[in-house]
């Protein structure tokens, strides 16, 4: 096999995190491959999150005289000991034809080796997708989408498959949350597509009264929301947006009071002062009231 195709596995297998296999060790197993008349062949990198041990295995098949990576294999044993498995399919770029533009753009959807661990701790993964028509590559169209395990429907080999969710705008939602991160265009970049690959990512929560709380924060397009942490990793239940939004109103309310002239604070005591001596009824003063009826409280249906 030529030097520059295996070059090239190499950049393949570096784009998906695993640049860290030594590329003698793949042009020793491509040689023996080869020699031996084996149709296939597997490696494996060792890495860790956190405490998190993780073990990648990707699969090289021959195709004719070359090798191609096409997939590989995730195995993340959690500081519990639990072994979560899941297998990733490797894509190669599709082209999407954009009007107006003279090249297409080429899109990747394969799953990076630290996306899978996210995954593998409950987090979603954020992608572009290329619906592929295989009469006119002109017509191909892209498409966003959520990515998540399915763990509650393993694979039969005790592997997680992945589903894909849709219609979360998250950066709609951001735009609700007074995180300090997204007041400079650079850091908002680099926060937003942290979220997107599925990070924990950590944020500085600016209350209504100047003060600041550092929280982590992962995206949940399950619910179509954000789920956010304290720094102990305690999940913060709060309605943090609502507290916020109540903050703004409270002030502005205050304002508004402060602001009233004194000649229509005025005009209002007297008005009041007339009905309460039975003068001209305002505008609320419905003539005699009628009872209301009291409704016993009972289990809502």
């Amino acid at each position: 096999m030529e030097e520059h195709k295996i070059a090239r596995l190499g950049k393949q297998l570096l784009y998906t995190g695993l640049g860290d296999l030594p590329q003698e060790e793949l042009r020793k197993n491509i040689k023996d491959a080869v020699k031996e008349g084996k149709p296939d062949f597997t490696m494996e990198l060792q890495k860790k999150y956190g405490n998190d041990e993780v073990t990648a295995k990707p699969y090289l098949r021959k195709h004719k005289e070359d090798f191609y990576f096409n997939s590989y294999e995730v195995a993340v044993k959690k500081e519990n000991g639990e072994m979560i498995r899941m297998k990733i399919q490797v894509k190669n770029p599709d082209p999407v034809f954009i009007k107006n533009e003279q090249k297409p753009e080429w899109i990747n959807s394969t799953v990076t080796l630290k996306e899978a661990y996210n995954m593998a701790c409950g987090r979603a993964v954020n992608n572009n997708f290329v619906k592929v028509d295989n009469d006119d590559e002109l017509k191909n169209q892209k498409y966003n989408a959520w990515q998540v395990l399915d763990f509650k429907n393993p694979n039969e080999d005790g592997t997680y498959p992945i589903k894909k969710i849709y219609g979360f705008d998250m950066k709609a939602e951001l735009d609700q949350y007074p995180f300090k991160e997204l007041q400079n265009e650079q850091y908002a970049k680099e926060f937003v597509d942290s979220l997107y690959r599925g990070n924990l990512q950590s944020a500085t929560y600016e209350h209504p009264d100047g003060t600041a709380e550092k929280m982590f924060v992962k995206a949940n397009p399950a619910f179509k929301t954000l789920d956010l942490y304290d720094a102990n990793m305690n999940p913060i239940s709060l309605n943090m947006k609502k507290q916020q939004s109540a903050g703004k109103d409270l002030q502005q309310s205050e304002s508004q009071v402060a602001e009233v002239p004194d000649d229509e604070k005025k005009a209002k005591n007297t008005a009041s002062k007339k009905n309460d001596d039975g003068g001209e009824p305002s505008d609320d003063d419905e003539g005699p009231k009628k009872k209301n009826k009291v409704r016993k409280s009972g289990p809502k249906v």
